[in-house]
């Protein structure tokens, strides 16, 4: 049935998927007081150092040349 449609249909489909993102990227969570300041505070904690995140940060950037 896809195959069949307009081009003008077509569009029309694309603009409704374009809206249902915007639609669903407007999505609200609720959460508790306690639920909140937990989600908070973990944000804000240092991270755990990482062998792999030490590698990224250390690696050569390609776009610079010594």
């Amino acid at each position: 049935m896809k195959n069949k449609l307009s081009n003008k249909a077509r569009k029309r489909l694309s603009d409704f998927r374009v809206d249902l993102n915007k639609v669903l990227d407007g999505t609200l969570i609720t959460v508790s007081p306690e639920a909140y300041a937990e989600f908070v505070t973990q944000l804000d904690a240092p991270s755990e150092p990482s062998e792999r995140l030490s590698r990224l940060m250390n690696a050569p950037l390609p776009w610079k040349s010594d």
